[in-house]
């Protein structure tokens, strides 16, 4: 198979192929591929080749990520976490990536992921014989969640959060690092506040040009 897809809806082609439109979005993909056997699981354990993806303006259907973020965060402030109104899932305004296929297994590197809220990058591997997945997303809040059913994050804007995905097609597993993000966060401000801290007590002793340097030398 050597084909492209140009200016599709993916949701309506994944709902005929899979029965579930778990992506929509606008698609442009390349796949060239070969495969052979007898039956639906011998195409899967002999796939090989290369894919390459951009969906724009769409969804990943299941997991909210945004919601997920506020939820751990919930929970590592002792907090009940915040009521979801909104759609089980995650909105982006693009999705790129490429793919290697060996003997149906699918190794992507090179994911990214974009919305207003959230940049995302992911990388690993999707098993087709098996139906399991190991994958790590790590996404960094860029945006304000007010109005999206929930606080804003803060405390973590800007920070890396990797979150584990593992499982099978039917019964994939999240789990979200927060508590690596929020400690990361924590040493941020410390910093900060040590490295203000420390500029004002050079000034007053007239060493103010010396600021800059020390930063330096303990790194910024």
């Amino acid at each position: 198979m050597n084909e492209t897809l140009a200016a599709v809806q993916v949701g309506p082609l994944l709902k005929d192929l899979t029965g579930k439109d778990s992506l929509t979005g606008r698609t442009q993909a390349s796949a060239n591929l070969v495969t052979s056997g007898q039956t639906p699981e011998d195409f899967k354990k002999t796939l090989n080749g290369k894919v390459s993806f951009a969906f724009t303006e769409g969804a990943v259907k299941g997991f909210n990520l945004a919601a997920m973020i506020r939820k751990a965060q919930a929970r590592i402030n002792g907090q009940p976490p915040p009521a979801e109104t909104g759609p089980n899932q995650t909105d982006f305004s693009e999705i790129t990536g490429t793919a290697s296929v060996t003997n149906g297994i699918v190794r992507n590197r090179d994911l990214m992921a974009k919305s207003p809220l959230l940049r995302v990058e992911g990388t690993g591997d999707i098993d087709l014989p098996q139906e399991s997945l190991d994958y790590l997303v790590t996404a960094k809040v860029v945006g304000s969640l007010k109005g999206q059913g929930g606080k804003e994050l803060t405390d973590v804007k800007g920070v890396p959060i990797p979150i584990q995905l593992s499982g099978t097609f039917t019964e994939p597993k999240y789990k979200i690092r927060l508590d690596k993000a929020l400690k990361a966060s924590a040493e941020k401000k410390v910093k900060k506040k040590l490295d203000k801290k420390l500029g004002k007590e050079l000034e007053k002793r007239g060493l103010g040009d010396q600021v800059d340097q020390l930063k330096g030398l303990f790194g910024k």
